[in-house]
């Protein structure tokens, strides 16, 4: 009998918004995830002789809209769906097997996001599974947070018009990425904030973007960080679409802000650099990858990968001195497109898995 560990959180990519389809891929999600709708009914107000209140004869459902939130751990496979959802556009491709390379990319703000079908199987105390399926749902926002020495999450609010309670579930079991466990290979496993030790950030200097089957490269090594945090909004609400037929028109993208914060220890020439980069509102790259100690094949490791080609600080003053330890800087930066290249962010994942 099911208990209420066993609720689960699944998806699709759509062919057609907002047809649902059924779910080929199921994540780990924690327990703080959540699912908040409005079904925004309509009431009649008309005064009648006789009814001391409104009338339930004159109520009609509305048209609902609502939101479902999900974290999840970033995980070495399987999480090629959730970024292509996030950032719009998503390639897979081969570099030498079993290794592959995915990379995505901000879409152009006049193209639709693209859709997916979510399926959250909520468990009750009476041991059942309770379907609830959310067709043509897109990535309103999104948070990447990575503790320095923690585990990095990924957490995605989601836009949602439409809930079906009436779509059967799909079992989830063989939708996870399939566990590999070996004395020399666990797969897949979690990224965890240390992992930027075998990686790194970079801020300023001149950085190589990635492509389809190589990383970025290049770009001034910062050692001094102790923490990242990276926030998108994508820009869309409930009040970009139009009612039609009767149900919501399709949202595109009207607006995206992208921003990243962090700390850093106030010490060598990192310091100095985003110092001066604040006070002087230089435009540089800044780079972070995380390498997992899990080896894929020869000493290519599992690796995740953002690049920002170019940010502005919004925020980094020089810091005050420090009595109880090192010297911390935050900061604050702006990630910005230029008129050559209008993407602002890429992600970039080396890994084992063979698709999205």
């Amino acid at each position: 009998m099911p208990t209420i560990l066993d609720s689960s959180f699944s998806l699709a990519p759509e062919t057609t918004w907002p047809t649902a389809v059924t779910p080929i891929r199921a994540y780990e999600w924690y327990g703080d995830s959540s699912i908040s709708w409005d079904a925004m009914p309509e009431q009649g107000e008309g005064i009648r002789k006789g009814s001391t209140t409104n009338l339930a004869e004159r109520r009609r459902q509305g048209i609902g809209t609502g939101t479902v939130t999900t974290k999840t751990a970033l995980m070495t496979r399987g999480d090629g769906h959730l970024w292509r959802a996030c950032l719009g556009t998503g390639v897979h491709t081969v570099r030498s097997s079993p290794v592959s390379q995915q990379l995505f990319s901000l879409i152009t703000p006049d193209t639709f996001m693209p859709s997916y079908t979510l399926q959250c199987l909520i468990a009750d105390d009476g041991g059942t599974l309770r379907p609830h399926t959310f067709p043509g749902a897109m990535v309103k926002s999104w948070e990447l947070d990575v503790p320095g020495n923690g585990m990095p999450t990924l957490q995605i609010e989601w836009l949602v018009r439409y809930m079906d309670t009436t779509i059967a579930a799909t079992a989830v079991d063989s939708l996870y990425p399939a566990q590999v466990f070996t004395p020399s290979l666990t797969s897949p496993s979690l990224f965890m904030g240390r992992d930027a030790v075998s990686g790194g950030v970079t801020y300023g200097g001149t950085v190589t973007l990635p492509t389809t089957t190589a990383l970025a490269s290049g770009g001034s090594p910062d050692t001094q960080w102790t923490s990242f945090n990276l926030k998108v909004d994508n820009g869309l609400s409930s009040d970009d679409a139009d009612q039609r037929l009767g149900g919501w028109n399709r949202a595109v993208t009207v607006k995206r802000s992208a921003q990243v914060s962090g700390n850093m220890r106030f010490t060598g020439s990192g310091g100095i650099a985003l110092r001066d980069a604040y006070l002087q509102q230089k435009y540089a790259p800044l780079t972070f990858t995380l390498v997992s100690p899990e080896l894929i094949n020869g000493t290519t490791y599992a690796t995740f990968q953002a690049v920002m080609p170019g940010t502005m600080l919004n925020s980094g003053p020089p810091p005050g001195p420090s009595a109880d330890g090192p010297t911390m800087m935050e900061i604050e930066a702006e990630i910005l497109g230029t008129v050559a290249s209008g993407v602002g962010l890429y992600v970039a994942l080396v890994t084992a898995d063979t698709a999205l």
